[in-house]
């Protein structure tokens, strides 16, 4: 939003009041760097909805299909004849 309402600035009421090129090219960098700095939160924004997204899909499949955990046998496998030693 910022960097349209720049650029409709930049366009209506700067351009067609300058007098050199120079003072045009000033201004559309202006514009450019308002466009950048409009962008990267909206990207920020994006990137970190993804991921929760992504975290809560990961979360989700571990609910419905959770992992297979191993079967320990409580009874030893070598049990000593005479007993223990001393």
């Amino acid at each position: 939003m910022l960097s349209l309402l720049g650029a409709v600035y930049v366009i209506l009421a700067v351009i067609p009041n300058v007098k050199t090129r120079a003072e045009v090219q000033h201004m559309l960098g202006v514009q450019g760097a308002l466009m950048v700095f409009s962008t990267l939160p909206v990207i920020l924004a994006w990137w970190t909805v993804g991921m929760i997204h992504s975290n809560q899909e990961k979360r989700l499949r571990l609910v419905e299909h959770p992992p297979t955990r191993p079967i320990v046998s409580v009874v030893p496998e070598y049990v000593a004849a005479e007993g223990p030693e001393k």
